[in-house]
């Protein structure tokens, strides 16, 4: 009985004296498209519809 209560008395004690959790930090997640393909411009228009943002490289000289 004694060890019981011995065990039940660190748990709470464990438990009440805890430190509250915190939530994870923000993380940052990087979207690049490259090569300027025209059915990127979907992925732009639906990027914007939710507020995302991504960096879209266009080759110099391309036609």
């Amino acid at each position: 009985m004694g060890t019981v209560v011995l065990v039940l008395v660190t748990f709470l004690s464990a438990v009440i004296l805890a430190p509250a959790a915190h939530a994870a930090a923000l993380v940052t997640v990087t979207l690049t498209f490259d090569d300027a393909h025209i059915d990127q411009m979907a992925a732009a228009a639906y990027m914007n519809s939710k507020g995302l943002h991504g960096t879209f490289f266009t080759p110099s000289g391309f036609s």
